[in-house]
């Protein structure tokens, strides 16, 4: 027996990292409140979308992390969902390419966090959670009983793929 974890990959929140606890409520996906802010970094957009592969669009968790580092707390760390959950049922900082991958941080070309992409958006000196493979085992909890390990993190779209069995070429779905 294992968990899985599969996670709204733009959702953020700041967290303390020694206790765990929340410093705010989580930001969602559909949250638009760093329009703003994105109109403000347009000039940086063409980067933002070299490194990244996403356009720079609130959608996306970095403008709501910045978001969240201007308004709400320059306190603990500020991550997407899944890092803080695996943190409360593991202990580990870690998450997933995918879910990084939705960031707007995340370098295509060498999978780790971009300099580049921090600095444009004032999240330079975050400390992010380690970038690890989706299969991989990231540690044990004991959150449902007995010890069981944690061996798969995923955001949620391309978790759906796997549970539609979307595996072969030519297959599609829309969500």
């Amino acid at each position: 027996m294992a968990v899985g974890l599969a996670n709204q990959g733009e959702t953020v929140l700041a967290w303390d990292p020694a206790t765990g606890e929340p410093l705010t409520d989580a930001i969602v996906w559909q949250d638009r409140r760093a329009e703003p802010l994105c109109a403000e970094l347009a000039e940086h957009a063409a980067t933002v979308r070299e490194i990244t592969g996403l356009p720079l669009d609130p959608y996306f968790a970095a403008p709501k992390m910045a978001w969240l580092r201007r308004h709400l707390t320059r306190d603990g760390v500020v991550t997407t969902s899944d890092a803080w959950l695996v943190h409360r049922l593991t202990g580990a900082f870690v998450t997933d390419a995918a879910t990084a991958g939705r960031t707007q941080l995340l370098d295509l070309d060498s999978l780790t966090w971009s300099r580049t992409a921090l600095e444009v958006f004032g999240l330079a000196h975050e400390q992010l959670p380690e970038i690890v493979d989706a299969d991989g085992h990231v540690g044990g909890t004991t959150a449902f009983g007995a010890e069981v390990p944690l061996t798969g993190l995923l955001v949620d779209q391309q978790a759906a793929l796997l549970a539609q069995r979307v595996t072969e070429p030519g297959i599609a779905k829309c969500t």
